[in-house]
């Protein structure tokens, strides 16, 4: 069992990691790295930015762990982002993952703007324990972007 942040890591989440490591999908988490702790103790959903062309590979991997996919209403689809459930057997709580195959982003009800760097943001992530993460300098970067479209005020 790994640990963060002096909690062990949610079962669930570290047989994710690994799964995806062996099966040689390409993902970071990709945003709000700063509560990273409390998304690996499922306290928090784990955004993970997977590469499309290891789509396929990636559901296989969820549905084998058990994960369940959830639809969101059409009013509040995210093009390119994919909800998944999971239960944590240890920790007695859901492990939510957003599975994103595109960078959208924008205000949280009218996401619309697509940052084609998604291989360019994967390729160079870096590890922090058991799970990918972004680049600092990529991860800043979108970072700003992300907030000046979310709190712009001509939205």
């Amino acid at each position: 069992m790994s640990e963060t942040d002096g909690a062990p890591a949610s079962a669930l989440v570290i047989d994710l990691l690994r799964a995806l490591d062996e099966a040689g999908i390409l993902y970071c988490h990709w945003k709000s790295n700063e509560a990273i702790a409390s998304s690996l103790v499922a306290e928090n959903d784990l955004d993970l930015l997977i590469a499309r062309g290891d789509a396929s590979a990636f559901n296989a991997v969820v549905h084998d762990l058990g994960f369940r996919v959830a639809r969101p209403s059409t009013a509040r689809h995210v093009p390119g982002m994919v909800d998944y459930f999971g239960y944590d057997d240890m920790w007695e709580r859901m492990v939510h993952v957003q599975a994103h195959y595109q960078l959208v982003l924008g205000d949280d009800m009218t996401k619309n703007f697509r940052l084609p760097v998604e291989q360019a943001y994967l390729e160079a992530r870096e590890f922090d324990g058991p799970i990918a993460v972004a680049n600092p300098d990529f991860e800043l970067l979108l970072f700003v972007v992300r907030m000046v479209l979310k709190h712009c005020p001509w939205d």
